[in-house]
């Protein structure tokens, strides 16, 4: 997409403007209810680190600053020797090297001290719509980006680092329809000091995607992590069908499919929901009580789907950090005490569908939402949360 086009669009001053993005010029009037379909959540505030204020239609996008064509480097190999240090280690050590490729403004741009509202300036709305910390992956040289994306894999692994590539590319395509989405428009920032010993946080995100990779801190952490994706099927520059969220609709459906009527209405929530409830500026605000129906009244097979479902978004990290993570959420002890919802609707194909993994630990959401960009058909926004391990447990969450 042309960048001047991006240009255009980030320099509109007022959150109608900015939020026109999201539609067709016909339906800039309907510009407030687009925001609300695209998240119920709206980031107040901005980053400490002395940036411009946040919220919404507030943010600053320096498009200025990009010379790289991400796009065009997606289906760039990543090559990481595989060596048998810790993953925190050898993200250290990448990070580093990271850091060693750019200049010293952008350095300082990257870096925020680690503090709970640094950590929670993340969103899953355009980047012209809510402020994020760091620097545009576009405002990358090629060394630095190859060098940002070794990183990456290592932090999320194969499956992971697949899905933001993904991500990206449903940016493209949404680029190719209405000026504002671009892969160049992901940002990565560093909280906390690069360390072998304190902790630090790696976010990267944009548009339908935050995650929050934690490392060396007191608890293993991959989460807060959004995942949204518009449209759900699409063609990308290599000619291949993509279909992002596959194995996590698929996943969450056929749990909830498995259920007899009397399961079925069991596990069904009073509430509507037109967006995740525990997301974007949410911290912590988990319900106080189970919703739904418990996993352990469900038959072996069931409980094998429920796994399975919780399974394809903690895929989303590393080997060495699945093995915790899945050993904390599929115990005896934590099957015991997890929750299946639904809302709405149990197909997936109806916009208000709603379903929920709840967990001692494990928090899941996906949600069917209107389309923003195409119209004509639904899309997803899905969040992945740690009740006790969300920023690694470097702050309260409950």
């Amino acid at each position: 997409m042309k960048k001047s086009l991006i240009q255009g669009l980030i320099i509109a001053t007022t959150c109608t403007a900015i939020l026109s993005g999201c539609g067709s010029t016909e339906e800039n009037q309907t510009a407030e209810e687009t925001a609300t379909e695209e998240s119920t959540a709206q980031q107040q505030g901005g980053p400490p680190n002395g940036g411009p204020p946040g919220g919404m239609g507030s943010a600053n996008v320096d498009t200025d600053s990009i010379v790289t064509d991400v796009a065009a480097t997606l289906d760039e190999e990543v090559s990481v020797s595989n060596d048998s240090t810790s993953v925190d280690t050898q993200a250290t050590q990448l990070a580093q090297a990271f850091l060693d490729t750019l200049s010293d403004e952008q350095k300082k741009s990257i870096q925020y001290d680690l503090t709970a509202e640094n950590a929670a300036t993340w969103s899953n709305l355009p980047v012209n719509a809510v402020q994020r910390n760091g620097i545009l992956l576009g405002s990358l040289s090629e060394e630095s980006l190859k060098a940002a994306k070794k990183l990456f894999y290592v932090a999320l692994g194969d499956e992971g680092y697949k899905q933001l590539i993904m991500n990206l590319e449903a940016e493209e395509v949404l680029g190719e329809q209405n000026e504002g989405y671009d892969a160049d428009l992901y940002y990565i920032s560093f909280l906390g000091e690069v360390s072998d010993s304190s902790a630090w946080i790696l976010q990267v995100g944009g548009h339908h995607y935050a995650n929050n990779f934690t490392f060396n801190t007191k608890q293993t952490g991959a989460t807060p992590f959004f995942i949204g994706i518009e449209p759900q099927t699409f063609e990308n520059a290599a000619g291949e069908t993509v279909e992002p969220l596959a194995t996590r609709k698929t996943a969450m459906y056929s749990m909830i499919d498995s259920l007899s009527d009397e399961q079925e209405a069991k596990a069904e929530l009073t509430d509507k929901f037109d967006d995740v409830l525990v997301g974007p500026g949410n911290d912590g605000n988990f319900p106080t009580e189970h919703g739904g129906i418990p996993v352990s009244s469900l038959d072996e097979s069931q409980q094998e789907l429920v796994k399975e479902a919780i399974k394809t978004w903690v895929s989303d990290v590393n080997e060495e950090d699945q093995k915790e993570l899945l050993n904390a959420y599929l115990s005896d002890e934590a099957l015991a005490q997890t929750y299946v919802a639904w809302s709405g609707s149990t197909s997936s194909e109806d916009q208000g569908s709603y379903l929920r993994i709840d967990g001692p630990r494990v928090w899941i959401e996906f949600t069917v939402q209107g389309g923003i960009v195409f119209r004509d058909q639904v899309h997803f926004h899905t969040i992945w949360r740690d009740k006790t391990a969300d920023y690694g447990g470097e702050f309260s969450s409950q």
